[in-house]
């Protein structure tokens, strides 16, 4: 009798360890049907992850190659920097054809390229489904990349501007084209003087095409960003590196560079990336973070001759929380959207150039953004709305 009880006890042991072990797993390599084809991602969540608060997320690209989400990790050590800055981090991949896992950066690379995959719809479904499984905190989303990585992300910058708070570029540059994002991402972007793969002035590969030169590029987005105080070198050392930044972009955005002298096509900071010398100047994943935490999708503006007002200035609304409807005051003619927190548009409603009654009944509890757009449809502001039932 005793021996029976003995088993029963450690069965019931066993099973606690099992669901334990489950339920602390930090880890999750899955996959999602989209675009007609399986695309998987691993997604790990930080250390004392639990569901009683919304965490940021990260998504992070891997370069061109046969290599999976694991060498990338290893390479870019984001994933510690996931447990001690406390985001969720998830690591999508390319598909798997000829060149090897590659993304479809708009001119480049590999099978992606060629079979002109739809990799903006496999990262914006895969955005929504995370935001259903975890606690995202969807104004907190960010995304970088090393490479075909870095050339995907200045894509997702420009199609799904309105899902990023920020993104940051590492050895790489813009080949998408037209650049023309629905609001000012802030961006930042690590390269090396020494690059011969994606070379600072620019270079054709016979095999990945044509690059343009950093300066290009920046001057391009720039452009488009019209910051107000534009390339002021904030460091320079020849030894080392140089740190130039881009401010008083509309919307509090600002575009930040360092450019290395030492170290090649590779994560500064990181570990080996094949024959590439790595620069010690900089550690790509720490200032990356710091610069990401600055920044939260709360605001959405293209520069029009209303870019610099505020929500406030242009466009008021009250209350909020609110229940039944909104009262929105306008000192011109516009548009309101509302999207829920998956970024799908609920609501449109024409303003006048007075009081307009927004109904909300139709919405469930919940956090919306408002988007203002003025009367030629360009985006002014975007603001929260909590609604509560």
């Amino acid at each position: 009798m005793m021996t029976r009880r003995l088993r029963n006890l450690f069965g019931v042991f066993i099973l606690c360890c099992c669901f334990q072990s489950v339920y602390a797993q930090t880890n999750v390599y899955d996959s999602i049907f989209v675009g007609g084809r399986w695309r998987t991602f691993n997604t790990h969540l930080p250390t004392g992850y639990n569901g009683n608060q919304l965490y940021p997320m990260v998504l992070g690209l891997h370069p061109l190659g046969n290599s999976s989400w694991t060498e990338f990790a290893a390479q870019t050590k984001l994933t510690p920097k996931s447990d001690s800055a406390s985001f969720i981090m998830v690591y999508p991949e390319g598909v798997k054809s000829g060149m090897g896992r590659s993304w479809n950066a708009g001119t480049c690379c590999g099978g992606a390229q060629t079979q002109n995959i739809d990799d903006v719809g496999f990262i914006n479904t895969l955005l929504d489904t995370l935001i259903n499984r975890y606690k995202v905190d969807s104004t907190r989303i960010y995304a970088t990349g090393f490479s075909n990585g870095a050339l995907m992300t200045f894509r997702l910058a420009d199609q799904l501007a309105q899902r990023f708070a920020a993104v940051a570029i590492v050895g790489g540059a813009l080949i998408y084209s037209p650049w023309n994002p629905a609001k000012t991402v802030p961006i930042m972007s690590i390269h090396s003087y020494a690059d011969q793969v994606i070379a600072y002035n620019g270079n054709t590969s016979p095999m990945l095409g044509t690059f343009p030169s950093q300066e290009n590029v920046y001057n391009t987005v720039n452009a488009k960003y019209n910051c107000l105080n534009s390339k002021d070198t904030v460091f320079y050392n020849s030894s080392s590196y140089t740190h130039i930044i881009y401010t008083d972009c509309p919307c509090n955005a600002s575009i930040e560079r360092y450019v290395t002298q030492d170290g090649s096509h590779s994560w500064p900071g990181g570990a080996a990336n094949g024959p590439f010398p790595i620069s010690n100047k900089i550690n790509a994943t720490y200032i990356i973070w710091n610069f990401f935490k600055k920044y939260t999708n709360d605001c959405a503006v293209t520069k029009t001759e209303d870019a610099q007002k505020t929500n406030e200035s242009v466009f008021s609304y009250f209350p909020n929380p609110v229940r039944d409807a909104l009262t929105v005051l306008a000192k011109q003619q516009g548009k309101l959207l509302i999207y829920n927190q998956l970024g799908t548009k609920i609501t449109e409603v024409p303003l006048l150039e007075s009081e307009t009654i927004v109904p909300c009944d139709h919405l469930a509890s919940g956090v919306y953004t408002l988007q203002f757009l003025n009367k030629v449809g360009m985006p002014i502001s975007v603001k929260k709305l909590i609604v509560l039932k």
